[in-house]
């Protein structure tokens, strides 16, 4: 035998050992893994509990069930029957019917969208095998939803969770219907009803709302997991319940520049005494996702809410993706730890206000003008109502049109100089007169367009010609027709106009754990077959609408746990730009943009193209290759370089050996 041969024969057992070292130590294991140290539950054994913690978690995938968007599972038409959530027939009521492109939007765009808000933030431990929904208890709302038999004996492929959707118009809500073996919800339903708000960008990110909640953000849930205190205020007089697990209270004190903030405050139930609501207080987080007045609400899916699903031991937060907000931001301790009293308007005028009625200004979120507004107050831990008031947004009729000071919805009569549309905002102004028609007297904002390409502010005004860029702590004058003196208009913050897309997504740009590979590809967001469809109704403006069908929401032990405006909502509402996870290539010509863009904007939510398996769901995949993981300062395992070194070494030593 040669020399060559023996040598080669030698390396290549070294070879061998080499890699049953370096794997059995772990350095060439798919995921890192690392024992941890459980806190017993509630109710669980005091005695030390150790787990294996993985860093296999991938974005967690929900599949959306539609078989109560069927027709007779939903109103259709004044003086059909349909059964309500308590199993009863009633009478469906001028006022309350859903046309079939409502539905069809519902089912091809808003909970799809709402869906991917989560799947982008949320990474769960993946179910493997087909994920089959236990059978719900009696006494559920879940049991009145219906579930195909066959998500009860086959189950259902690459979902880690599955959400049945109605729209009984009773109630929206969101529930748990089951959990598996470790706590986390499994199953949840959620329903919707017809609002009197037209924006897209409201009806996906109120669907967002109440999935939240049947993904477990619940006031019991916290409970569970040990993450509720109750604290007095500063004051002594009140009590509060705060949220106060670790990552909320850190994002909490980080949010408010607040260092002794001992946790987040949740609201209490204005029909029961004592009743801890599953919401934000809104005095303290208005403009959150999970904050109790949706109404006026921007709904931003903050730290504050995606610290919570972290806490929860079945979660992990994509962080990065958490949008910024506005209200609160750096307001100190005060308003944390002290129930609502006047000074607060003095210290937070931006925030409330003190002149009932009053001339118009933009809301803090400039989502629209509204004056001051004394009906919005929270409940205190004894029943008693505590007000706080705000800038509330306005919806009236006037003269049989209606009036909507919301800047991306759509009044039927003109408010000069403002232009209404799905991405306007309301821009601060020097004081003027309403017009006569619109009858909103004296104002201090006005709706205009914005577009947020290439991170810069651009606005378009009724009557104006071109898009004009529109700095930060600048202004601009504006002379509409019929004015005899020009308006200032103060230019938005970037960070206040900019963070939510006008068809509801988020402009943050998509970004991936550790483990990921950074790709377009997005977690996996697509919807049920079902067997009755609504009729699809396309116009040369949402003709892209159906163009997403593709892109399914899908996402396991287990265990059970209002008027007829809107019926054009759906159907007139176009979003404008994606979710950007750069900057639009668009964006260059955007400057000469016509007045019709928002018009023609595709009002799908945004979707990449993906890893794509054999039964075409797209979803974000770890790479399959083996790689080598590395130390915190990004060099090989101590172990493996010495493996590595003793393998040079011995080749080394044979080819010195003569024959």
């Amino acid at each position: 035998m040669t020399r060559q041969m023996h040598v080669s024969l030698f390396l290549l057992l070294l070879l061998f050992l080499f890699v049953q070292l370096c794997s059995t130590s772990g350095i060439l294991a798919e995921s890192l893994t690392g024992v941890v140290l459980q806190v017993p539950r509630n109710g669980d054994d005091a005695s030390q509990a150790y787990t294996v913690a993985t860093e296999n978690r991938k974005f967690i995938r929900i599949h959306a069930s539609y078989e109560d968007l069927t027709k007779g599972k939903y109103c259709s038409k004044v003086g059909e029957m349909i059964q309500n959530f308590q199993g009863e027939d009633v009478k469906c009521e001028d006022g309350n019917t859903f046309t079939d492109e409502m539905i069809s939007k519902y089912i091809n765009t808003i909970i799809p969208a709402a869906i991917k808000l989560h799947a982008d933030r949320l990474l769960v431990d993946p179910v493997s095998s087909p994920l089959v929904v236990p059978a719900f208890k009696e006494d559920s709302v879940c049991k009145n939803f219906t579930v195909p038999e066959s998500h009860h004996k086959e189950g259902v492929r690459d979902a880690d969770m599955v959400l049945y959707v109605a729209a009984r118009n009773l109630k929206e809500f969101g529930v748990i219907c089951a959990k598996n073996d470790d706590g986390r919800p499994i199953a949840g339903a959620i329903n919707f009803c017809l609002y009197t708000r037209r924006s897209q960008q409201f009806f996906v990110r109120s669907a967002a709302h109440e999935i939240a909640h049947a993904l477990g953000f619940d006031y019991d849930v916290f409970v569970n997991n040990n993450m509720v205190a109750e604290s007095a205020f500063a004051d002594g007089k009140k009590k509060r319940m705060l949220v106060v697990s670790k990552q909320t209270k850190e994002k909490v004190q980080k949010h408010y520049g607040c260092d002794t903030a001992q946790g987040m405050e949740l609201e209490y139930e204005k029909w029961e005494k004592g009743k801890v609501s599953s919401h934000w207080n809104y005095r303290v987080a208005k403009d959150d996702l999970m904050s109790s007045s949706i109404a006026e609400s921007a709904m931003y899916y903050s730290a504050l809410t995606m610290a919570v699903f972290d806490d929860l031991p079945y979660y992990s937060a994509n962080w990065g993706m958490e949008e910024s907000m506005i209200w609160g931001n750096n307001s100190g301790c005060d308003l944390l730890e002290n129930n609502f009293n006047d000074t607060f308007v003095d210290e937070y005028p931006n925030m409330f206000c003190k002149l009932l009625g009053g001339p118009y200004f933009c809301t803090n979120n400039q989502l629209g003008f509204g004056n001051c507004d004394y009906q919005f107050h929270y409940y205190d831990s004894d029943g008693e109502v505590n007000f706080a008031p705000i800038l509330s947004i306005h919806m009236y009729t006037l003269h049989n049109f209606r009036i909507s000071t919301m800047c991306n919805d759509q009044p039927r009569v003109k408010v000069t100089p403002s232009i209404f549309a799905n991405d306007s905002v309301c821009l601060n102004t020097q004081h003027y007169k309403g017009t006569i028609e619109s009858n909103l007297g004296n104002m201090y904002g006005i709706c205009a367009r914005v577009s947020c390409d290439e991170g810069k502010v651009r606005v378009i005004y009724d009557e104006s010609e071109d898009w004009q860029e529109c700095p930060e702590n600048t202004s601009m004058d504006v002379q509409p027709s019929g004015f005899s003196t020009t308006i200032s208009v103060q230019c938005p913050k970037y960070s206040g106009v900019c963070i939510i897309a006008p068809n509801g997504s988020s402009r943050r740009p998509m970004v991936y754990p550790p483990g990921y590979e950074e790709t377009t590809t997005a977690p996996n967001t697509g919807e049920e077959k079902f067997s009755e469809k609504p009729n699809e109704t396309v116009d040369a403006e949402s003709e892209s609408t159906n163009s997403n069908s593709g892109s399914r929401p899908s996402q396991g032990g287990q265990g059970a746990d209002n008027t007829t405006s809107a019926e054009k909502a759906l159907s007139e509402d176009v979003g404008a730009s994606s979710s950007s996870s750069s900057s639009s290539s668009s964006s260059s010509s955007s400057s000469s943009r016509s007045r019709r863009n928002s018009e023609t904007d595709a009002d799908v939510p945004p979707t990449t193209e993906g890893n794509t398996n054999k039964d075409n769901h797209t979803s974000l995949q770890v790479p399959g290759e083996l790689s080598i993981h590395v130390g915190m300062d990004g060099t090989p395992a101590a172990a493996c370089v010495l493996h590595a070194l003793f393998l040079l070494m011995a080749a080394a030593a044979a080819l010195a050996v003569p024959l």
